[in-house]
């Protein structure tokens, strides 16, 4: 709409000054035209100044209704303030179809500044976000430019935190005693393999390595042999 009356205002002050003659009408078209390219010259530099990103690159959030979100800009051109548009494309992990269109609108000063922006998570997975793209304008909004973004973030989305009480099933003291311990069968007599054992003698048949003597860092052999 500005751009419009701009240059319908430059359009009738031409017309008027061709038709008059008229000096001051001639030279306030030129001060038109030499804004425009003033305001030409600002939007690139703005889009050039200007770089967006996500401030986190995994958040967690709890599914169900809207859930917020940001992003940050920041502004690097000297020549004051304009105006951007964003983009941001926003879709679960494995999604068919395209997901959503997010479109955040600000302006674009000088520093950095974060927007937020809502967006529900109907159910729990990974949701992605991508910056699509930027468009800039100048202080005077009459022209824009465009450039693509390359930025990613994702959000984990969880179900609600649940507190959960835990009952064990034996008493404390019982996790420290060995199975057959618990079972009430002396170590001999559940551990067959250790039956018929004594300590290796020298000359003696070659030892053997059960579990109970390797344990106790002796050699032992078997006397049923």
């Amino acid at each position: 709409m500005k751009r419009a009356l701009f240059w319908a205002l430059f359009a009738a002050a031409y017309y008027l000054a061709a038709m008059y003659r008229s000096q001051p009408l001639m030279a306030f078209c030129l001060g038109m035209l030499l804004l425009a390219m003033a305001s030409f010259v600002q939007s690139r530099l703005l889009r050039k100044g200007l770089s967006v990103t996500f401030p986190h690159g995994l958040q967690t959030v709890v599914f169900g209704g809207p859930r917020m979100f940001s992003v940050q800009i920041a502004n690097a051109c000297p020549l004051g303030a304009g105006y951007c548009s964003l983009t941001i494309r926003a879709a679960y992990a494995g999604q068919a179809g395209p997901g959503d269109t997010i479109r955040l609108k600000a302006m674009a000063k000088q520093g950095e500044k974060q927007l937020c922006f809502s967006l529900s998570a109907p159910y729990c997975g990974l949701l992605l976000f991508r910056l699509d793209r930027l468009a800039v304008w100048d202080g005077l909004s009459l022209f824009c430019a465009k450039k693509a973004l390359a930025a990613e973030a994702k959000a984990a989305v969880f179900p609600p935190w649940e507190s959960l009480s835990i009952t064990l099933s034996r008493p404390a003291e019982d996790a420290n005693l060995s199975m057959p311990e618990r079972a009430g069968t002396p170590l001999s007599e559940d551990h067959h393999e250790i039956r018929q054992l004594r300590e290796y003698r020298r000359g003696g048949p070659e030892p053997l390595y059960p579990l109970e003597p390797q344990r106790q860092n002796r050699q032992a052999v078997d006397e049923g042999i």
